[in-house]
């Protein structure tokens, strides 16, 4: 589902911004004309360590596209940035010992690089083993929505094939938007099944993939970009427990065994369940209530958009019960989940 809450202040590390400036000089634009339409000067820009608010970034990228004519401007951005570009979650990334710590460190890290989107890594172990890496956006993105996700994916197929080579036959992704005219330009990417129309940006791997030794591994370098991303982290003001919960569950839709369980989500917040459930009461919160709150958001969001049976949907939810589903829908909104899909079907 696509975010749809009140405006907040995110930021982007600048490298990105320079990555768009090499883009206009390949292309013979002149580059320090764009950045002067964002409000930017390339001498600061190369030096300033600062990060750039979101608005500033997407006059940057408005004013980028103008000039190139490029709509697939976020593919190209990803595609063509060096991994060193990532500091340290890019080296901690790329000398990961197998494809599944590369992908939990993703999870862990990657806010450091932009805060505008969480990251989730999920591993399915039922009949079906596969493994899920969710990017979900914080805010709303207004016009560079779709330069953004497509910057993003790029950039993670980029370090997913310097460390692990291309191995993506088998792995699938999902896109949160409907597919676009310029949809070969995903091809590049060698990935299996690419599906358009999604909620959230989702890469999804067989749990065979899980194990790949990255070729770019090497425990020492791992050992020292960890330390200085968890630096990086303790320095930061991280956002409260019960929003980073929030965030989590909106990531991760339940299949068909519903809803992640508070252990799980603690695992991924790298903390135990006893000290969630305390963060979370300290800040007057709990876990069954932003479940509840998730599992509402949800249920409104299908019955809306999606064709799915009352039934399916409140065994996404986690409701063994359709019956207890439904009561606890009216609680929730005064009517039955089917009464509500006739009233609200876009």
């Amino acid at each position: 589902m696509p975010p749809n809450r009140p405006a907040q202040t995110c930021s982007l590390h600048p490298a990105y911004a320079r990555l768009l400036y090499v883009q206009l000089r390949e292309r013979g634009v002149d580059a320090d004309a764009v950045l002067a339409e964002a409000g930017l000067r390339w001498a600061e820009l190369a030096s300033d360590p600062r990060e750039l608010d979101l608005e500033t970034f997407e006059r940057l990228i408005l004013a980028t596209q103008r000039r190139l004519n490029c709509p697939w401007l976020g593919l190209e951005l990803g595609a063509h940035g060096q991994v060193s570009v990532h500091g340290a979650v890019g080296h901690a990334a790329i000398s990961s010992g197998s494809l599944r710590q590369l992908l939990q460190t993703i999870a862990h890290y990657g806010q450091l690089r932009s805060d505008t989107f969480a990251f989730a890594y999920l591993e399915r172990s039922e009949s079906n083993a596969s493994a899920i890496l969710n990017v979900n956006e914080r805010i709303a993105l207004g016009p560079v929505r779709q330069f953004m996700v497509e910057a993003v994916f790029a950039t993670l197929m980029r370090v997913l094939e310097t460390a692990v080579g291309n191995m993506f036959a088998d792995m699938s992704v999902d896109l949160p938007f409907m597919e676009p005219a310029w949809s070969d330009q995903y091809r590049r990417f060698g990935i299996g099944h690419i599906r358009f129309g999604s909620n959230h940006l989702a890469f999804h791997f067989p749990a065979e993939l899980l194990n790949l030794h990255c070729l770019t591994a090497d425990s020492n370098s791992y050992e020292l970009a960890r330390r200085e991303c968890d630096r990086a982290l303790a320095d930061g003001a991280l956002a409260p427990f019960s929003q980073r919960v929030k965030e989590l569950l909106h990531t991760q839709e339940g299949g068909a065994g519903g809803l992640p369980e508070l252990a799980l989500v603690a695992q991924q917040l790298h903390v135990s369940p006893r000290t969630l459930m305390r963060k979370l009461k300290l800040e007057g919160s709990s876990y069954q209530s932003l479940l509840d709150a998730n599992r509402k958001d949800q249920a409104i969001w299908h019955l809306r958009h999606s064709s799915e049976s009352v039934e399916l949907i409140a065994e996404r939810l986690g409701y063994q019960d359709t019956s207890n589903f439904s009561r606890t829908f009216r609680r929730w909104c005064g009517v039955s989940p089917s009464e509500f899909r006739k009233g609200n079907t876009t």
